[in-house]
């Protein structure tokens, strides 16, 4: 396996380190290499062999010490051994052709009766993440043959913050068997599962390659009778989750917000509205309750939610009978996690119209 950080190969420097697992207390579980300089980045990779599943965990973190945002190509590279009887076993898209859209791919040296071992990459993980496979190649660097998997990430890492990648190789003794074991990586890991091992709430949340955030709020937003909008976007400005709806000055207008937990582990959110003026009235209800006290303080409407779960909050808007006809008011629900340590946030918008 060959990283390629910024066009640059990363060779690991004399300051690598092999150690016990700290978390499981097993020797020379884990190989820690770097950091280096690469391309304007420090690059460290953190090899750790799981001692329960057959599976090698490879975390890249790449910090960027400079004063400006830099986004860079970023490629890991593979090849997989099995020479030139290299078959596509299996993907995470249910074909035998590799493309970015796949998140994992499983590959043997016979379709059948595989000599050597089995090979399970995982370039990805499910779902909307923030930097997702750009190109795929199966064509790496030659070692007896050229057949193996090459994938290349655009990251974006910020002025003094880190971002990280982790890959996830696999080995089984069939391809049936390879096949059903890659399936359980079409869903998020749980946060005590050991693919997880040893790492910190901020570790996971730097992870672009995969969404792997303790809680993300995803609003959803609709008006009577219509569809809800905005699942599975993440924005703080309701770009792409916003209704509008015309009504007469002095009408009442409802509306029905549903926040989702689409993390992986039950977390408290917070969700915020904006408050009435002069030319719009705004309330906010849970279920009977009126929350819109709460809903307008600085410390919001807080809840609790299981992964999946949602809460659901009806906001209620009117335009004032002073306001100009045309006119557009809006409200915003914004809702915030901070369990993991770094703010996750969405939110949606309604939008009135003033009629005569």
């Amino acid at each position: 396996m060959l990283f390629f950080v910024n066009g640059h190969e990363m060779v690991s420097p004399t300051n690598w380190d092999v150690q016990t697992d700290p978390v499981n207390n097993t020797l020379n579980r884990v190989l820690t290499s770097g950091p280096s300089s690469l391309g304007g980045l420090n690059t460290t990779v953190e090899y750790r062999a799981l001692p329960n599943q057959q599976v090698l965990r490879s975390m890249v973190t790449l910090s960027n010490p400079g004063t400006t945002s830099m986004t860079i190509p970023f490629t890991v590279a593979t090849n997989f051994g099995s020479d030139s009887g290299t078959t596509v076993i299996a993907t995470s898209s249910g074909d035998a052709a590799v493309s970015t859209a796949d998140r994992w791919l499983v590959t043997a040296d016979n379709a059948v009766t595989p000599g050597d071992a089995v090979n399970t990459s995982v370039l990805a993980g499910p779902g909307a993440v923030a930097a997702p496979p750009a190109s795929t190649s199966q064509v790496v660097f030659d070692c007896a043959d050229r057949d193996g998997i090459q994938a290349t990430y655009n990251v974006t890492i910020p002025a003094g913050g880190s971002r990280a990648l982790m890959f996830l190789n696999e080995l089984s003794g069939t391809n049936a068997a390879a096949t059903t074991g890659a399936a359980r990586f079409n869903t998020n890991p749980a946060a005590t599962d050991e693919l997880l091992t040893g790492l910190s709430d901020a570790q996971r949340d730097s992870i672009v390659n995969w969404r792997l955030t303790e809680g993300q709020p995803d609003g959803l937003i609709r008006k009577p009778h219509h569809p809800y909008v905005g699942n599975n976007i993440y924005n703080t400005t309701g770009r792409g989750q916003t209704v509008r709806s015309k009504v007469h000055r002095g009408d009442w207008q409802k509306f029905t917000v549903r926040i989702y937990n689409d993390g992986n582990t039950r977390t408290t959110f917070t969700a915020q509205g904006l408050s009435s003026t002069s030319k719009v009235r705004v309330k906010y209800f849970a279920g009977a309750t009126n929350v819109t006290t709460a809903m307008k303080s600085t410390q919001g409407l807080s809840f609790s939610l299981a992964p999946g779960q949602y809460k659901q909050i009806k906001v209620k808007m009117k335009i004032t009978r002073s306001a100009h006809v045309g006119v557009h008011k809006f409200a915003k629900v914004l809702t915030t996690s901070s369990s993991s340590g770094v703010n996750k946030q969405d939110a949606v918008r309604a939008i009135l119209i003033a009629r005569s």
